[in-house]
């Protein structure tokens, strides 16, 4: 096991140091036909994990396990749940950066479903952006206690979403496929990621922890999410109706309009709630804790204890 020091902030580590002094990170073998990966999983359990839901999180493209660190893996521990955050191969610390090119949708929900799997009992899935379109896709396989979509794509996927981009702002659109496939920074590369992922008002010490960590995305992945358009008119599935769903959005998400959040949320039979003000980023961004708070109100409502 690998055991090092979490992304948090030097006042935080009174309240979270028994959480940061646990392992964080397990290797997880796939056996995907005849190849062997390793995926990374950074864990944050507290003593006595079980008596709440465990919970999985699924990050976006460019991104990797260390966004869901930042705030919400120890603050979820600290009040009682397990709390998991998977990089997709190809990112974070994970196997597959070689191969990213190549890499699909199938191969990420793939590790999505092993990672669940793995985790005992079922965790609550929580996807951001792509990582919300594979959980939705993961429940073709997966049973699991509930879900938690945050400014996820909708289950038409990536296509309404571009289209809608490069009809109103065109430019915006050209930068942000540009950034998506890109490796390290540059001043017109932080710039766009600051408008993809943060409102105007967030920190620019946010912006700066985020940029040494952007990777590229696969082009295949992005195509698959495009193409994904036609996947609920081909398949024509639907979740099971008593499966609680959390559908969340950000009132200034440059990335998946609101009106695409109300979608998903139509598509799950539940109304879709909105936090104005805040960016495509929602578990970084300066009011994150609203978030956390708003998803543990309704783990309270949805979960019964062990």
């Amino acid at each position: 096991m690998l055991v090092r020091n979490g992304w948090i902030g030097v006042a935080d580590l009174d309240v979270i140091l028994e959480v940061v002094r646990m392992p964080r990170e397990f290797a997880l073998t796939l056996t995907n036909g005849p190849l062997f990966m390793t995926l990374e999983i950074i864990a944050r359990v507290p003593p006595g994990a079980g008596r709440r839901p465990p919970l999985l999180f699924v990050h976006g493209t460019n991104s990797g396990a260390w966004l869901w660190d930042r705030h919400f893996l120890p603050w979820f521990a600290l009040r009682g749940h397990a709390a998991y955050a998977v990089s997709l191969r190809g990112h974070g610390q994970s196997d597959g950066a070689e191969s990213l090119s190549w890499l699909g949708l199938s191969d990420y929900v793939a590790d999505v479903v092993a990672a669940a799997q793995s985790i005992d009992p079922a965790p609550v899935l929580v996807g951001h952006s792509m990582g919300g379109f594979l959980v939705q896709r993961c429940l073709e396989t997966l049973d699991v206690p509930g879900v938690v979509l945050m400014a996820s794509l909708p289950p038409a996927g990536l296509a309404p979403v571009a289209w809608r981009m490069m009809a109103t702002d065109p430019v915006f659109y050209q930068r942000v496929a540009a950034v998506q496939t890109m490796w390290g920074a540059s001043a017109d590369a932080e710039a766009t990621v600051r408008q993809m992922l943060f409102a105007p008002d967030t920190p620019e010490s946010v912006v700066a922890e985020v940029m040494p960590r952007w990777q590229p995305e696969s082009p295949r992945a992005v195509a698959d999410l495009m193409w994904a358009s036609w996947w609920p008119i081909l398949f024509a599935f639907k979740p099971k109706p008593t499966l609680p769903v959390l559908v969340l959005g950000a009132g200034s998400d440059r990335l998946v309009a609101p009106e695409f959040i109300a979608e998903t949320g139509r598509w799950f039979g539940t109304e879709a709630e909105m936090f104005p003000g805040m960016g495509h980023a929602m578990m970084l961004e300066p009011s994150w804790l609203k978030v956390a708070e708003r998803i543990l109100r309704w783990l309270e409502s949805v979960a019964q204890p062990d």
